[in-house]
C-alpha cells in the first residue's frame, strides 16, 4: 500500500510541475495575443489562436490527471490508514478502554471511518497546493523581479530602497493571510472534533 501511495505521489509531483510549466508558458502566450489584437493583425490573431489551443488543450488534461491522481492518492492513503486504524481497535482492552472515554468513545468504528476520509483528503489537498505554489512561486520569481522596479521613500531624512517590491508585497501579503486565518480558525479542529461524536452516535440517546 505505501508503494502504491509512493508511487502516485511522485506522479503528482511530476504532473505539477508540467502544469507550472504550461501556465507559465500560458502567461508568456498572452503578451503576443494583445499585441496582435492592439495592431488589428488578423493573421496573427489567428496564428494565436492555434497557439493557444496547443497550449490549453494540454494544461486541460494535466488538470484532470491532477483531479484523478488527487483523489487516488487519497483513497489510497484511506485504505492504508483504515487498515492501521482498525489493527490498533482490536486490540485487547482497548474496546473497554473506549468506553470509558465518554464521548470519544462513542461508536469509535464510525469515528474511525470519518478521521480517516478527512486525514487523508484534507493531507494530499494541502500537500498538492502547497507544492504547486511554491513551485508556481518560484516559476513567476523572476518575472515578478523583472517587472517590479526598486521601491524608494524617504524616513527620518534618509532614503530607503526596497528592490523587487512586488515580490516582498505578494511574500507579506500570503503571511498575513496566512496569519489570519490561523487566528480565526483555530478553534475549528477542536469544534469539529465535538460535531462528529454527535452527529454519528445514531444509537445514543
Amino acid at each position: 500500500m505505501r508503494n502504491w501511495v509512493l508511487g502516485y505521489t511522485v506522479a503528482l509531483l511530476t504532473i505539477i510541475l508540467t502544469t507550472v510549466y504550461a501556465q507559465y508558458r500560458l502567461n508568456q502566450w498572452n503578451v503576443p495575443f494583445y499585441n496582435a489584437l492592439e495592431r488589428r493583425d488578423m493573421l496573427a490573431f489567428l496564428y494565436q489562436l492555434q497557439v493557444f489551443a496547443v497550449l490549453a488543450g494540454p494544461l486541460l488534461v494535466l488538470n484532470v490527471i491532477q483531479a484523478w491522481l488527487n483523489q487516488i492518492t487519497a483513497l489510497y492513503m484511506r485504505e492504508g490508514l483504515t487498515r492501521d486504524l482498525v489493527d490498533l481497535l482490536l486490540k485487547p482492552r482497548r474496546a473497554l478502554r473506549l468506553a470509558h472515554l465518554g464521548a470519544v468513545g462513542v461508536n469509535p468504528d464510525q469515528r474511525l471511518h470519518e478521521d480517516a476520509r478527512n486525514l487523508s483528503e484534507l493531507t494530499t489537498s494541502l500537500a498538492i497546493g502547497l507544492v504547486n505554489s511554491k513551485v508556481l512561486l518560484a516559476s513567476l520569481h523572476r518575472r515578478l523581479s523583472m517587472i517590479s522596479s526598486t521601491f524608494r521613500f524617504d524616513l527620518g531624512g534618509g532614503e530607503i530602497a526596497i528592490p523587487c517590491y512586488i515580490v516582498w508585497a505578494a511574500l507579506l501579503y500570503a503571511g498575513l493571510a496566512s496569519l489570519l486565518s490561523n487566528i480565526v480558525g483555530r478553534r475549528m479542529p477542536s469544534l469539529n472534533a465535538d460535531r462528529i461524536p454527535r452527529k454519528q452516535s445514531f444509537g445514543s440517546p
